[in-house]
């Protein structure tokens, strides 16, 4: 009969909504209420006592917690947060630990962090409270580094930082959108002082990439998102923006230094891509004028600084066909520049693939030029030219069935070209409606 809490949730009786205890709009979170009668026995008592018989003795048994208190939150004005936490506040601290709390305490720590904005002089009051509330989540329960990020940085440096590190630490993907870039904002706008805590961090080579990569997206909304409030509020500071760059700098120097096989090729690659994709971009305006001779000065720059840079052997190689007007020679300079991409540069390689498979389409090598589309294709599989091009080289060998797969998969990423829109009108005007 001593079952623990775990037990009880496994049985149903976690979040039961319920009717019948003396509360207005009772929609309340029983697993207080289960946890309180059970948690506050000790020893042998667990077991002997089964139900509580009197309120006086453990009235942390009748706390009932109403859903979405988060919501409520955030319809209250600033003159109503006093009330909420007067009716709320000693209920939802009497049950710390408890992960079906999470937004009763997250909906204390906003009525905290508003209280502290409001009134400066009970700051330092409304931040140990905010500080105390955030450590009720259990252990490895926390998962509000995003909405949370200002809140959890406001209440303490030192806690903003250890929530950083922790979710750098659980998610290896993309850090950045979970939290990461929030919270590397919220930290440089309330102590950009302390800004080289965050490069410490990034020292650890577990946290480079994902540092590295908050900072790159924080600086990334700042410039181009517009309702988010703490990419607007970085913006605005002109000193805060420097110290993002500046961190930019030092990691990816940090990250270029390193001995080799310290981090991935491709990670090496997008650094100094970073660093000429400018001239890159001004290389293809050029090209589009026929203004050659500006190409190649623009192209030497660019190997001076960084020879492996797939996408500028790619134009490269479309310049030398251009130049010499032979797809033939643009292909031989297309493989050739193939030996000199970085590895970790999938995207450019993917782009000489491509070049290489459109000269043999040139040249009615078609069964070759299906292999280079389909390396292109594996290489970066989010562009829809490449779905494209097999669909069309299918068509052209005949294969409709392939084609028609093809032209559907292209279209379904975005792809408007003539060929595509003709392929899967006639693959698909035959056919049966699904």
């Amino acid at each position: 009969m001593a079952s623990s809490l775990a037990t009880l949730r496994d049985l149903g009786f976690e979040s039961r909504r319920t009717s019948y205890f003396p509360q207005s709009n009772l929609d309340s979170d029983l697993v207080p209420f289960i946890e309180a009668q059970w948690g506050t026995y000790e020893g042998a008592n667990k077991i002997k006592h089964l139900t509580i018989k009197g309120i006086s003795k453990y009235a942390d048994a009748f706390d009932f917690i109403p859903y979405h208190l988060n919501e409520t939150v955030e319809k209250l004005s600033d003159d109503q947060l006093i009330d909420f936490l007067d009716q709320y506040e000693n209920i939802i601290l009497r049950h710390p630990n408890v992960s079906t709390l999470d937004e009763a305490y997250f909906a204390l720590a906003k009525v905290y962090f508003r209280l502290g904005q409001k009134d400066p002089n009970q700051k330092n009051v409304w931040k140990e409270k905010c500080l105390q509330i955030l450590n009720y989540y259990p252990q490895g329960r926390f998962h509000r580094e995003k909405d949370a990020a200002e809140i959890c940085v406001w209440a303490s440096a030192e806690f903003g930082l250890k929530v950083f590190k922790n979710l750098l630490e659980k998610d290896k993907r993309q850090p950045e959108y979970a939290g990461g870039a929030s919270l590397v904002s919220a930290f440089l706008i309330h102590f950009p002082d302390q800004w080289e805590s965050i490069l410490e961090i990034s020292k650890v080579k577990t946290n480079t990439i994902g540092t590295l990569h908050s900072i790159e997206t924080a600086k990334t909304w700042a410039l181009n998102v517009a309702n988010n409030a703490l990419a607007a509020k970085l913006k605005q500071n002109q000193n805060v923006m420097e110290l993002i760059s500046k961190l930019l700098t030092q990691i990816e120097e940090f990250i270029l230094s390193a001995p080799l096989g310290e981090f991935s090729e491709q990670e090496i690659h997008e650094i100094r891509h970073k660093k000429i994709v400018d001239r890159l971009t001004q290389g293809w305006e050029y090209l589009k004028k026929k203004e050659y001779s500006k190409v190649e000065e623009l192209l030497n720059s660019i190997f001076a600084a960084y020879e492996k840079d797939g996408e500028a052997l790619f134009l490269d190689a479309r310049l030398f066909w251009l130049k010499s007007g032979s797809a033939e020679e643009g292909m031989k300079r297309a493989e050739k520049n193939l030996l000199l991409a970085s590895n970790g540069d999938r995207l450019g390689r993917g782009r000489l693939h491509n070049l290489i498979g459109c000269a043999l389409d040139e040249l009615g090598k078609w069964e070759e030029a299906l292999l280079s589309f389909q390396k292109a294709e594996e290489l970066s599989p989010q562009d829809s030219i490449y779905v494209a091009n097999l669909a069309e080289i299918f068509w052209k060998l005949g294969n409709k069935t392939s084609a028609g797969r093809y032209a559907k998969k292209a279209k379904s990423m975005g792809n408007q070209s003539e060929i595509v829109e003709t392929i899967f009108r006639e693959t698909t005007k035959n056919s049966p409606k699904e």
